[in-house]
């Protein structure tokens, strides 16, 4: 029934009620009045047990009214306080009968609109599909600011105490992460929300047999047991950064701007001097130490989003099973709701997190803990869970920690003294605190042996909030320039920009400043000023009146000795990376990023030289060096660019071929020097150093061909070391591999001669060492060194486009090798890889496992691929070792790997890098295509990404080279019991688009070369190396032969030499070579061999079962018009006369190409050039002819018109 206002609640003791109550904040406020104002009665069969009641209390002072919510439902048992009545009805409250939540979970789960006594409507919905509680039910512990009821162990309620209008943030949070498929925090599965939005009850599943983190944590810190804590700690750390990647991806996120990170700077200074005034304790130091780490974050702080924002190990629970758990996103309580729901920077939960550590640690020590002991735990549990988030940009994180800290000190100094050590131990080490007892537990040392009562130790305090400050109009002088050029020296100041180059004052005037360490003297030239005055050793400074033009201005530095240098200041440019560089970059959709990334020379403000950028996001400070500033890294300190991770500084003045590094200060202060990964160009191996590249060539030759699948293709698999050598005096032995640009002409002389459509290079990209043949890759943008420069490179490219020959080249994403002057550790912490050794170290190649979740990982991937593609115009992408990356158990015994998140064994991320690549350069390169080395059953390999496949466009049919060289290694007389081997291949010929392999691979490493596997006297092994040829370039799938193969090499081959050129002038060498030539040439000439290449129409057998003759005979059908092609093979030693074969149709079939030729080695037995068909049914097929079948050959027949 319809309520009306006198159906409100009267409650006589409510105030006195209302604040006994430990969610009531407004207790310590003067009260003048409260009042029920609205009531909702919840039905069951149409009788109202439980209302909904919002109270409204008025203050004395002038804070506006606050409304509250209580839960009134019949009391049933004297036990229950009697709180006041409805309509006559004693009534209790929630606190004392919990029961009541049933109603409000009935309510949700059947979907009501339902009537407030204001006549306002209050919505009930369900969102997931809640289960059938168990008639039980207990409140949920205690709560800051609202109760929780857990039914039937199944459903927690919670109920919103305080009333605010618009959406509540743990009810949107937690639907988003409920819709973004998130597993960490208990699903949403229903709500009950008021007028204006404002949430007033919120279900969720229930954790069952949960352990609060905090807890756990305290008594694991006070050596009270092994509760997985801190060893999980990790595990937290990448929930968490799962958890921002969740809510960023189904919720508002935008780019910060400069007054976005200038006034948290400003407020976070106002903040420090208003802890100085109400803290005596923290001394006035701190604001002076406040703004030297101001002045150390970056210009922007990088993307903001909606977060947590109340983050603690009080927030966390765990049950054993599910791992981690997060809840309550309601955000600081102290806030008001429009200002939690703006968008924030993730770092400010981790911040939160960081300092309960320190919390747990201090209630440890007063719960009877070792101090030192406790002190460990806190710092496993910080390397812990930043190790699991990922790259932070640790000059923010600083600043958010530092903002709790400066909270800390004033909530601990008004409420509990006791615990103000805590925040002034963490501040003493800034030099912000006066003198005082160093103790981290922040209570008295001596009283180790005092245990505290359990329960006592306070989840850490929450942020308030402040009002923001707006960012001032003109750059300040720095607060100490000493300390500043102190932390240049010392790697730890992010911005030098900040400190040097040009910079306006208060009054309008300018300052240009320098640092050149070492120098006597520093001049301006070109602005209206002269000599600089050195301020501080090494940093020299000229006030002028006018703004100085980075285009014109020098620098004129005087050295001992009258060493002179003019110099355009590099420190006066703005960074070379765009707004649209730095937003794909973010979002990981950075297409052409090398054009970001790395050393990029361009012009800016008219000025030549190089913009360097890299991504080091846990490093202290980066330095480019290199021979431009005679490897001293104290002339070139980098700028960073906020929570992106990068770093980045363009030096004028760099010329074309120059060799550079990038010296890291890592965080825990080593400096180590590193290569840059998105080099285009990099020194000759054992050299480490990478090096400018230009890239001035022209082109002159387009791709030669962009249908891939419909056309012929024949790829012939080139070690680019150990292909043909040249005479040099210069070279260690007098001789050595060619170049790129004598390859050029003697490679594309031989593809083109012997008819290959493609040419496929082993790894050309950098790596250190030459025996690994390529595969464990260390400059992913540059093509090695070893035989010429990048544009060297793109000439071979071009010159082989020009004689119509397309370049594959192998790519590899799989892995990395594990030197740390390349990816490895490339900050000091574990980037490019999985911090976890189950999932960042290969265990068959010694090699490590890139990290495909990070988003900056796949870009670079990516990039990569494109890069081979775009910039330097290759054809095609081998992708080595796919099937590696698809498993997360590939060669690993149970327990040595990490299930996915649905506890599947494949690699999602891995998945979805695939794709991502192949998608986009499928899309963004009409010539280019892909092939997966894949040696499993993945289903769709080859199927684009718009039907659910991996998207590449070739697959390596890995099972058809095993099953065929497992044939023909047998001797004919047991072939017959292995016949399957060569037709079972057609059962799934047509389930991928397939390239047929027979690839380095198979003549390395004892298997011996192809010759070698082939049995019987040499005449026949050589017979039959001829017949495996005919059978391959005959069978549907495209093919590919390593080099050597063409010419039977007998020695298995080795990286450390070259071919066995001389055997070419045995007969039976050339023999092989010239079949290989003119099965090309005949291959190319008929369509029907390649045309229909994926259609199972285009394939059928003439016949499959004639094993015991190791016969076997198929057709092959083009298009309309494209004659048929009919393949015969002889695998037995003994010619086949008088065999009747079944044929499509009548008339003349040419004898196109017999592997048992004389002009080839072999005994010459075929049929005169042609046979006549006629209209003889054999075989199933219309019509027949008599063939003669060479022994050990394979003759191809073509349908004359």
């Amino acid at each position: 029934m319809a309520t009306s206002r006198s159906d409100l609640p009267d409650l006589p003791d409510l105030a006195s009620w209302l604040t006994r109550q430990r969610w009531f904040a407004a207790k310590d406020r003067p009260i003048e009045a409260v009042r029920v104002s609205d009531a909702v009665p919840l039905q069951v069969a149409g009788d109202p047990r439980t209302w909904l009641v919002t109270v409204t209390v008025d203050h004395t002072d002038d804070a506006p009214s606050g409304s509250w919510q209580l839960v009134l439902t019949r009391r049933l048992h004297e036990a229950e306080p009697l709180l006041g009545t409805v309509d006559g009805v004693p009534v209790t409250e929630l606190v004392s009968a919990p029961r009541a939540a049933l109603s409000l979970l009935d309510v949700a789960r059947r979907g009501q609109h339902l009537r407030a006594a204001s006549g306002a409507t209050v919505t009930a919905r369900p969102v997931g599909r809640a289960p059938d509680p168990a008639p039980t039910e207990r409140l949920m512990g205690v709560e800051q600011s609202n109760t929780s009821v857990v039914l039937g162990e199944q459903v927690a309620v919670k109920v919103i105490r305080r009333l605010e209008p618009g959406p509540n943030p743990d009810v949107e949070l937690t639907e988003a992460l409920t819709t973004a498929g998130f597993e960490g925090t208990p699903a949403l599965l229903g709500v009950i929300t008021g007028p204006d939005d404002a949430a007033m009850a919120v279900m969720t599943r229930y954790v069952h047999g949960s352990a609060g983190a905090w807890e756990g944590a305290v008594e694991e810190a006070a050596g009270g047991g092994h509760h997985g804590v801190a060893d999980g700690m990790a595990d937290l750390g990448r929930l968490t950064a799962e958890m921002h990647r969740a809510l960023a991806s189904t919720l508002e996120v935008r780019q910060s701007t400069v007054e976005d990170a200038d006034r948290m700077r400003n407020r976070l200074m106002e903040d420090a001097r208003t802890t100085t005034r109400t803290v005596p304790e923290v001394g006035d130091g701190l604001v002076d130490a406040v703004a030297n780490r101001r002045a150390a974050t970056p210009s922007t702080m990088g993307r903001l989003q909606r977060i947590h924002g109340d983050f603690h190990l009080g927030q966390v629970i765990t049950d054993g099973a599910d791992g981690w758990m997060i809840l309550d996103f309601e955000g600081e309580p102290g806030r008001p709701v429009s200002e939690r729901r703006r968008p924030d920077h993730p770092l400010r939960d981790v911040a939160g997190m960081l300092r309960s550590f320190a919390y747990a640690e201090a209630a440890a020590v007063r719960a009877g803990g070792d101090p030192e002991a406790a002190a460990r735990w806190r710092r496993r549990a910080e390397q812990g869970f930043l190790d699991g988030y990922g790259a932070v940009d640790r000059p923010w994180l600083d600043l958010f920690v530092l903002d709790k800290l400066l909270y800390e000190a004033r909530y601990e100094a008004a409420n509990r003294p006791d615990w103000l050590q805590i925040p002034l131990q963490a501040l003493a080490p800034m030099g912000a605190t006066m003198p005082t007892r160093s103790n981290p537990s922040g209570s008295p040392k001596g009283n180790k042996s005092k245990k505290g009562k359990k329960g006592q130790a306070p989840v850490p305090p929450v942020p308030e909030p402040a009002p923001p400050a707006a960012p001032s109009a003109a750059e300040p002088d720095l607060p100490d320039i000493g300390e500043a050029v102190q932390a240049l020296r010392d790697g730890r100041l992010h911005d030098p920009h900040s400190l040097l180059g040009r910079h306006q004052l208060a009054d309008g005037s300018w300052v240009v400043r320098t640092w050149r360490p070492g120098a006597l003297a520093a001049e301006l030239v070109g602005a209206d000023a002269g000599s600089a005055e050195e301020v501080v050793a090494g940093l020299f400074q000229v006030a002028t009146a006018t703004e100085p033009d980075p285009g014109t201005y020098r620098w004129r530095i005087t050295y001992p000795d009258d060493q002179t240098f003019e110099l355009v200041d590099a420190y006066a440019f703005e960074p070379s990376l765009g707004e649209v560089d730095m937003h794909l970059l973010a979002e990981g959709r950075h297409e052409q990023a090398w054009t970001a990334m790395g050393a990029n020379p361009r012009t800016m403000h008219d000025i030549d030289g190089v913009a360097f950028a890299v991504w080091a996001p846990n490093a202290q400070s980066v330095r480019v060096v290199g021979e431009f500033n005679s490897w001293d890294g104290r002339l070139h300190p980098m700028r960073s660019l906020g929570s992106s991770g990068i770093w980045e500084l363009f030096v004028p003045d760099v010329p074309d071929g120059a060799h550079y590094k990038y010296e890291v200060v890592t965080a825990d202060g080593s400096l180590v020097l590193r290569a840059d990964p998105w080099a285009k160009w990099s020194d000759v191996p054992p050299g480490t150093a990478s090096r400018v590249w230009k890239g001035d060539y022209e082109w002159t030759a387009a791709p030669p061909s962009t249908d891939h699948l419909h056309g012929p293709m024949s790829i012939y698999e080139v070690h680019l070391a150990s292909w043909r050598w040249t005479d040099d005096p210069d070279a260690e032995g007098g001789r050595r591999p060619l170049t790129y640009r004598e390859l050029a002409d003697e490679l594309g002389d031989y593809v083109e001669d012997l008819g290959f459509t493609h040419v496929e290079f082993l790894p050309v990209a950098e790596h250190p060492f030459g025996g690994s043949w390529g595969y464990q890759v260390t400059g992913h943008f540059a093509p090695t060194s070893r035989f010429g420069t990048p544009d060297d490179f793109r000439y071979l490219v071009d010159s082989l486009h020009d004689r119509g020959i397309g370049v594959i080249v192998d790519w590899v994403p799989a892995h990395f090798p594990k030197d740390e002057w390349a990816l490895a550790n490339y900050d000091g912490t574990k980037l490019y890889e999985h911090a976890d050794p189950r999932q960042g170290e290969h265990p068959d190649w010694g090699t490590l496992v890139f990290n495909y979740a990070r988003t900056e990982v796949k870009n670079f991937l990516m990039a990569s691929a494109l890069f081979w593609l775009e910039s330097l115009r290759v054809d095609g992408l081998r992708v080595d070792a796919v099937a590696s990356m698809l498993y997360l158990d590939y060669s690993r015994k149970s327990g040595e790997w990490v299930p996915n998140k649905h506890g599947g064994r494949e690699n999602l991320e891995a998945v979805e890098l695939l794709q991502e690549v192949n998608a986009t350069a499928y899309k963004r390169n009409p010539h280019a295509f892909t092939v997966a080395e894949e040696s499993t059953a993945w289903p769709g390999v080859s199927r684009p990404t718009h039907l659910g496949g991996l998207g590449f466009g070739f697959k390596w049919n890995m099972g058809w080279m095993h099953d065929t060289l497992s044939y023909f290694s047998k001797e004919p007389v047991y072939r017959r019991w292995h016949h399957n081997q060569l037709t079972f291949g057609m059962m799934y010929a047509w389930s991928e688009h397939f390239v047929l392999p027979l690839s380095h691979d198979e003549v390395v490493h004892g298997k011996g070369s192809l010759i070698g596997k082939m049995p019987g006297d040499r005449w026949q092994r050589f017979a039959n190396l001829r017949a495996l040829y005919g059978w391959m370039w005959g069978h549907p799938g495209k093919q590919l032969l390593f080099m050597g193969g063409e010419i039977a090499q007998e020695r298995e081959w080795s990286e450390e030499r070259e071919l066995d050129w001389p055997s070419l002038l045995d007969g039976a060498h050339a023999g092989v070579r010239d079949l290989v030539r003119d099965a090309n040439r005949v291959y190319r000439e008929l369509p029907a061999l390649w045309r229909r290449d994926d259609d199972p129409t285009s394939f059928q057998w003439i016949d499959a079962n004639n094993a015991d003759a190791n016969l076997l005979a198929f057709v092959r059908y083009g298009a309309d018009g494209d004659p048929a092609v009919a393949v015969v093979a002889n695998l037995s030693p003994m010619p086949h006369h008088d065999l009747r074969i079944g044929l499509p149709h009548a008339g003349g079939w040419r004898e196109a190409l017999n592997t048992d030729a004389e002009i080839y080695g072999g005994g010459n037995v075929g049929n005169m050039g042609r046979v006549e068909a006629t209209d003889q049914p054999w075989h199933g097929l219309p019509s027949s002819a008599v063939i003669s079948a060479p022994p050990l050959g394979v003759v191809w027949f073509v349908a004359e018109d």
